[in-house]
């Protein structure tokens, strides 16, 4: 006796990953001509955030760290 591995026609298959949603590409082009008009940040030597050119200053760095990212150091230096 034989079984028919096919799978039915009912099964559900996964998604093609190679097409996107009809909004999705727009949303994306947008997202990329804001993030344009961003520059790189270096907040800590494993976070880069993207600021806009006004912000990219050692200053707007200390503050993210201290106020974003929750890290004080004391008056000794050490976090």
């Amino acid at each position: 006796m034989r079984h028919d591995l096919r799978r039915p026609e009912t099964a559900k298959t996964k998604a093609d990953l190679d097409k996107n949603d009809s909004g999705l590409y727009e949303a994306i082009k947008r997202h990329m001509e804001l993030e344009k008009q961003k520059f790189p940040l270096r907040i800590n030597r494993q976070t880069v955030i993207y600021v806009a050119r006004e912000k990219c200053t050692k200053e707007y760095a200390k503050w993210y760290l201290e106020n974003r990212m929750n890290v004080r150091k004391d008056e000794r230096g050490c976090v």
